[in-house]
C-alpha cells in the first residue's frame, strides 16, 4: 500500500488516486526493481481536495493537518481491510496521516521504518511504515538533482518490497501454507 501525498484537486474529484506525474514517476521506480505499479493499491492522506487556486507555477499544496487527521480514520479502515505487510507513506503529509504522533521530517527520516497501528479485524496489529520521498518533488526536479534522489528512492522501495516479502513468507510458514 502507498499512501501519496500531494493530489490533483480534479483527480480527487474523479476519484483516480495515482494519475499524471505521481503514476509515471512510480511505473518507472518499480519498473527498475521488475515491479508493475498497477500491483499496488494506493491511498490519498485526504478524500476531498486541498483549496488551491491555480496558477501556472503553483505546487499541488500540502493539505493541512486537519484535513489529513480527518482523513485519517478512513486511510487506516483502508489498510485495516487491505492487511499489506508494508505501507510505504511518500512525503510528509502521507507520513503524518501514517504516523500522526510522532511524525518524523521525510528529509531526515527517509528510508527509515516506522511502526504504525492499525485496526484489524479482531485486534489492533502494527504495520511497518516506510518513510520516502514525495512522488510529486520527484517529478518536478531539476534534472541535475534528479539522479541521487531517484536511486534513494528506488531503494527505499527496494527494502519495503523485500521486508514484505519476507513477512509473507513468515506469515505462509506460520499458517502452513506457501501461496498468498
Amino acid at each position: 500500500v502507498f499512501i501519496l501525498d500531494r493530489l490533483e484537486p480534479q483527480d480527487l474529484y474523479r476519484g483516480q488516486i495515482l494519475q499524471g506525474d505521481q503514476q509515471n514517476v512510480l511505473e518507472v521506480l518499480l519498473s527498475f526493481l521488475k515491479r508493475d505499479y498497477r500491483n499496488y493499491y494506493y491511498v490519498s492522506p485526504v478524500a476531498c481536495p486541498t483549496r488551491w487556486i491555480h496558477t501556472i507555477d503553483d505546487l499541488v499544496p500540502l493539505p493541512k493537518v486537519p484535513e489529513v487527521m480527518s482523513c485519517r480514520p478512513r486511510v487506516l479502515s483502508e489498510i485495516g481491510y487491505l492487511q499489506p505487510h508494508v505501507v510505504v507513506a511518500c512525503g510528509q503529509s502521507a507520513v503524518k496521516c501514517a504516523l500522526p504522533k510522532k511524525t518524523p521530517q521525510v528529509l531526515m527520516s527517509a528510508g527509515s521504518m516506522f511502526p504504525m497501528s492499525v485496526p484489524g479485524h479482531h485486534v489492533p496489529y502494527q504495520v511497518p511504515v516506510m518513510v520516502t520521498n514525495s512522488l510529486h518533488t520527484l517529478g518536478r526536479l531539476p534534472e541535475a538533482e534528479q539522479a541521487e534522489l531517484w536511486h534513494e528512492t528506488c531503494q527505499h522501495l527496494y527494502s519495503a518490497i523485500s521486508v514484505a516479502e519476507q513477512l509473507h513468507a513468515l506469515q505462509g510458514e506460520s499458517y502452513g501454507r506457501s501461496d498468498p
